[in-house]
C-alpha cells in the first residue's frame, strides 16, 4: 500500500521537524521516525 502526504500536511509535518530539531538536537529526526513507524503500523 502506498501513502502520501496532502502538501499542506507535508508543509506542517516539516515545520514540526524543524521545531522539535530547534528545540533539541536530534529530537527533530526522533519524530520523523516516530511518524514513519506509526505510518508502517497502519499500512
Amino acid at each position: 500500500m502506498r501513502y502520501y502526504f496532502h502538501p499542506e500536511a507535508k508543509e506542517e509535518f516539516d515545520g514540526a521537524v524543524n521545531f522539535y530539531e530547534q528545540s533539541q538536537a536530534g529530537l527533530g529526526l526522533e519524530f520523523v521516525e516516530e511518524v514513519y513507524a506509526t505510518i508502517a503500523r497502519i499500512i
